[in-house]
Order: C-alpha cells, then structure tokens, then sequence
C-alpha cells in the first residue's frame, strides 16, 4: 500500500491544538468527503479512506451535516 507523507509544521499543529495522529484522522476524513461530494468515489470507497466503516462514515457525515447522497439531475 503506498504512502504519503506530509510535513505539518508544529506552530501549525499548536495552533490547531491536535496532535499528529488527530491531524492524520481528520485530512484522512476530509479528503474522502470531499472525493464523495465529487462523486469520485463510493461511500464504501469514501468510508475506507476515512478509515471507517460504512455505518461510522454514515454518522459523522450525518453529525456534520454532509449528505451521504446526492440526487441526480
């Protein structure tokens, strides 16, 4: 599996008041709502990138108030 690897400055992490493994879950969590809402992965796809189950995904996406699904048209 490939990796990829960011260098976060710690004055960034202070100010975001995470720590390194918090900051990973959350970028992990973001990037697959945003390639969900671009329709360019499943909710399945999208839940495995966030490091979740469906069911889990399917909450926090309902706690942020995000959409699971779009209507086409």
């Amino acid at each position: 599996m490939p990796r990829v690897s960011l260098d976060i400055p710690d004055d960034l992490l202070l100010a975001l008041r995470e720590q390194p493994g918090e900051f990973v879950q959350e970028m992990r969590l973001v990037t697959a709502i945003h390639y969900l809402r671009e329709k360019r992965l499943s909710l399945g796809q999208a839940a495995r990138l966030a490091g979740m189950n469906r069911l889990d995904f399917l909450d926090t996406l309902s706690a942020r108030r995000t959409p699971a699904f779009v209507a086409i048209g």
